[in-house]
């Protein structure tokens, strides 16, 4: 992927998701994500730096924010958690068209 530089998100980093989604929106017209979730054991840093016990698995959830006119990346965002204490809610709503 090429590096991101001089965007409203290079120069904000600060900006909660919402705010940068609605940026990349007035940029780059209609957004679309997609996410994938997947669970591995932690590496020993990773258990050290994120204080997680033994045998205890991690998720990974990693959004790719797209433009919907051509399926161009704009951001990649990746959540580690402990599996243990996680509970993933999705809500679906119909698609109009």
């Amino acid at each position: 992927m090429e590096q991101i530089t001089s965007t409203v998100l290079a120069n904000r980093p600060e900006l909660f998701n919402t705010d940068a989604y609605a940026a990349l929106a007035a940029q780059h017209g209609p957004i679309e994500w997609h996410e994938g979730v997947s669970a591995r054991m932690p590496d020993p840093d990773e258990r050290a730096a994120l204080n997680v016990p033994e045998n205890v698995p991690l998720l990974v959830s990693q959004r790719i924010t797209r433009t919907q006119a051509d399926a161009r990346p704009l951001m990649l965002e990746t959540l580690t958690m402990t599996a243990n204490a996680t509970q993933l809610t999705i809500t679906h709503r119909p698609v109009t068209r």
